[in-house]
């Protein structure tokens, strides 16, 4: 009785407007029959616990069962979570302010909390810099985050009445990134993703580390901006494939700056997975996150952690090897129960 009130409850629950959206682009660029896809997409909902957005990102109408089965899908990852993260805990991630509070120590930046700033903190603050990056407290894919040229012209006042409007809660320096980063393109803060989990002990273990990286002139290198997103060795810090973007599109070289992707060495390797572990064991209640560090000229800095981490960024089917395997075995290691 369970399994069919289950079975109801899922036919009930599916986004059927977007599911249908999502088979008729697959069918556009595959010239697949859209009624078989839509069926496949339904069986993956309930055989894998894939989403649409699972089944489209991953290519799941290329694969074989059984490289499916290898798959952190949407469902597994929201187990992933039950299982390791404590939700009472998730407002130090999800709150930029309190995120930059807990972590200071590895924030590499001047930084001020503009809810609770006056026009002369503000103007101070300002003063120092010829460029700031404004946030707002909550933001998912780079949403509302402004690089923001300050000029001798600036009108303070205006500039503190527009961001109250916008309800910006922090304030940060434009950080300088290190060299080699702004190489690959210089307009984004271009980061690391961390992808961790602690084990039964607590400690940390990275699970895989993509290069991000911004484009078309965006200051942000989120993939829901346009960014760009490639494999790195996490041994070595260097780039093993081409990159790629949200909608499957291949680059052996950034299409803005021409620099080649594979081969490209990520500065401070050995201190930047060192950072990635510091901050995961920080938490011990949150013990799967996704943590975006970036590199000044004086090593790397961490930006955010994510709560509720991508599991399609660590899985992007160009970043796979030939057997397009996903990244479920691996963190069936070290989580127990998914």
């Amino acid at each position: 009785m369970a399994n069919v009130l289950y079975l109801i409850k899922r036919v009930a629950s599916m986004d059927y407007k977007h599911m249908w959206a999502s088979v008729k682009k697959i069918h556009k660029s595959t010239g697949r029959n859209s009624l078989k896809l839509f069926l496949d997409m339904a069986q993956c909902g309930f055989k894998y616990g894939a989403g649409y957005v699972d089944y489209e990102v991953f290519r799941f109408y290329s694969l074989t069962p059984a490289q499916r089965s290898t798959f952190i899908t949407r469902t597994i990852s929201n187990k992933i979570r039950a299982l390791l993260n404590d939700e009472a805990y998730a407002h130090i991630l999800a709150n930029k302010t309190e995120f930059n509070e807990y972590y200071s120590e590895y924030i590499g930046r001047e930084w001020l909390n503009f809810k609770q700033a006056d026009l002369a903190e503000f103007s101070a603050f300002i003063a120092k810099f010829d460029a700031i990056i404004i946030k707002p407290d909550a933001s998912n894919s780079g949403d509302g985050v402004e690089k923001v040229t300050i000029s001798e012209t600036s009108n303070v006042e205006e500039l503190y009445t527009l961001f109250k409007e916008k309800h910006i809660g922090i304030i940060e320096e434009f950080v300088k990134q290190n060299s080699q980063m702004a190489h690959i393109y210089p307009h984004s803060l271009n980061t690391v993703r961390a992808a961790t989990v602690l084990d039964s002990n607590g400690k940390a273990v990275v699970m895989k580390m993509m290069l991000r990286v911004g484009s078309g002139g965006n200051v942000v290198d989120n993939l829901n901006a346009g960014g760009l997103t490639a494999w790195i060795d996490t041994e070595t810090g260097i780039v093993k494939r081409l990159a790629s973007d949200k909608k499957g599109h291949k680059y052996a070289s950034h299409p803005d700056t021409g620099v080649k992707f594979e081969g490209f060495s990520v500065p401070y390797w050995q201190e930047c997975l060192q950072l990635a572990k510091a901050a995961a064991e920080k938490i011990p209640q949150l013990g799967y996150v996704g943590w975006d560090i970036a590199f000044s000229e004086a090593g790397p800095i961490l930006i955010e952690g994510n709560h509720i981490p991508s599991h399609h960024l660590i899985q992007m089917p160009d970043n796979l090897e030939e057997e397009k395997i996903g990244m479920l075995p691996e963190y069936r290691k070290y989580v127990k129960g998914i």
